[in-house]
């Protein structure tokens, strides 16, 4: 599989993103409330410009291409973001480098459902290595960062060096630069699409997206959204937590925690998917995510948190290979394969970060890290009741 190595270093740039990036907001001297509004922003963009730009490696089969660039925009762009102290430039920058990061995971989910073909139940094993670069990521910047005294060129290069490294591996991995060809990447296939995307244009965006899909696969899209919107205070505000809360500088080991222990999960997550099927597998895992909260304020100390990092085995390990697939066994069509693994890994993923960023910075600044924890461990509990209430109704038009 010529994509392993870059899905290394794709997730190394996310160690940067998901641990360090509140922390190093922080340092430039904003507010809870101020980084809640950035993180949102980042979401804002994160979601709407892939929609636009993710087409473009379905019409020329050019993944590899389009990854290249992304990767040169994310090693480019920490120039300008942490050398100007200004809000609306830290936006701005913000949300170039989300759209860039945010754009890349579901071209490159699609790009190695499309070499796997119809061996896609592997994926889980190719995602434990973007894991594993995650871990390792975690491990360096924890060992030599000192958030204290780091200063604005330490940031750039931190921040920069994990992208370069991607772009680099898409370069020298073989056949990764190449027109892929198949069910996503063939150039009549897009030919075929066209007619559909000019009736897009004519504004018929929502009847497409209706006759792509089924409403089982919008009910269970709705239980996706739900349980990521209560994962927002682990996966962005949780490094704030540890320093501010627990009075830690251990955030990053305590990622490490949480990345290794999905690592086996992801592995092994196509024999669950074979057993008990994707959907039963994002119920359980929206059920667990709920409990998560609850032990960060349960136990409020390194070692409870330590202890609920561990979950992450369910709420990503499991949950997001189970996502990833129902995303691709679902679509009406082979070719909306992208598009469904848009609409979940950035359209889904991305609108419950931006609500949940924007209203948890305001509720730490108001109420606290345990109001933050005890409220958003209510939203997947709402999502498995909607799935309870509207399943039959939706699995008689599946």
């Amino acid at each position: 599989m010529n994509m392993t190595v870059p899905s290394f270093f794709l997730f190394t740039v996310y160690a940067c993103v998901n641990v360090w990036l509140p922390l190093f907001l922080r340092n430039m001297g904003y507010s809870v409330t101020d980084i809640g509004l950035l993180l949102s922003i980042f979401e804002i963009f994160g979601v709407t410009l892939p929609f636009f730009t993710g087409n473009i490696p379905v019409k020329n089969g050019r993944y590899g291409l389009f990854l290249c660039i992304s990767g040169a925009i994310l090693a480019l762009v920490p120039f300008a973001l942490f050398s100007v102290h200004i809000f609306a430039v830290t936006a701005l920058c913000l949300g170039i480098y989300a759209a860039s990061v945010r754009g890349a995971v579901p071209v490159s989910d699609s790009y190695i459902s499309l070499q796997l073909g119809g061996n896609r139940e592997v994926y889980g094993r190719i995602r434990a290595v973007g894991s594993l670069g995650f871990v390792v990521a975690n491990l360096i910047m924890q060992r030599f960062i000192h958030i204290e005294t780091i200063d604005s060129a330490q940031t750039i290069a931190w921040m920069s060096v994990p992208a370069l490294l991607f772009m680099l591996s898409l370069l020298v991995s073989p056949g990764v630069m190449k027109p892929a060809h198949g069910a996503y990447g063939n150039a009549n296939a897009s030919e075929n699409r066209e007619p559909k995307i000019q009736k897009e244009k004519e504004g018929k965006r929502t009847a497409f997206l209706l006759s792509a899909f089924s409403p089982y696969y919008w009910l269970v899209l709705a239980v996706i959204f739900f349980t990521l919107l209560g994962q927002v205070p682990v996966n962005n505000f949780f490094s704030l937590y540890v320093r501010e809360y627990l009075h830690s500088d251990s955030a990053a080991l305590l990622w490490v925690i949480s990345a290794s222990s999905e690592i086996p999960f992801m592995f092994f997550s196509n024999r669950f998917i074979r057993r008990y099927g994707s959907v039963p597998l994002i119920l359980v895992c929206a059920a667990v995510a709920s409990l998560r909260n609850i032990l960060y304020i349960l136990f409020p100390t390194v070692a409870g948190a330590a202890a609920a990092q561990t979950l992450n085995s369910f709420t990503f390990g499991l949950f997001h290979p189970a996502a990833v697939m129902f995303a691709a066994e679902h679509a009406n069509k082979k070719e909306h394969g992208v598009l469904a693994q848009v609409l979940y890994s950035v359209g889904v993923a991305g609108l419950a970060k931006v609500l949940g960023n924007a209203l948890g910075g305001i509720t730490v600044d108001k109420f606290g890290y345990q109001v933050l924890f005890a409220s958003y461990a209510v939203f997947p509990l709402v999502g498995l009741l909607l799935f309870r209430l509207l399943y039959k109704k939706c699995r008689s038009v599946r």
